[in-house]
């Protein structure tokens, strides 16, 4: 199943500008190894600050309860995804909103809690384990490789 993957998502949550780096990174590694990436960020504050250039949405676009409700949202939710990797440790309910109700294939997320029931693969995590160690085991899972055309 993932060896056919081709577009994949990535979730995550803004907690500074390095976090919005690590992101954009791992989205620029996937893309150079032949992947079609979107990455979408939450913002779990009612600011936009025009320094995050990922797409993203605030809470002024969640409606209570924990519904996002945004264009953006929308269409990340509508596009049929092979891998959805929930990259963050939050127990953020749009995310998680997100993650349950999206249409991709296969939803990958740290092994906690919160994500149980929202995600079909989770990898284990240490605690205080950084974004970037667990980006690179979700690749060593899913053994992503660089994609090949059929």
């Amino acid at each position: 199943m993932f060896k056919d993957a081709y577009r994949i998502g990535v979730i995550g949550i803004y907690s500074g500008i390095e976090s919005q780096e690590v992101l954009d990174k791992f989205r620029r590694y996937l893309e150079q190894m032949g992947y079609e990436c979107d990455v979408l960020m939450y913002i779990d504050e009612d600011f936009s600050d025009p320094k995050i250039y990922i797409s993203s949405f605030n809470n002024t676009e969640v409606l209570p309860g924990g519904r996002p409700e945004s264009p953006k949202v929308d269409r990340f939710m509508m596009k049929k995804y092979d891998i959805l990797f929930n990259a963050h440790f939050s127990d953020a309910v749009p995310l998680r909103y997100i993650s349950k109700y999206t249409y991709a294939r296969c939803r990958v997320a740290p092994y906690l809690e919160p994500m149980k029931d929202v995600a079909d693969l989770l990898v284990p995590v240490q605690p205080g384990e950084e974004l970037p160690k667990l980006l690179s085991k979700f690749c060593e899972t899913l053994e992503i490789r660089p994609y090949v055309r059929k």
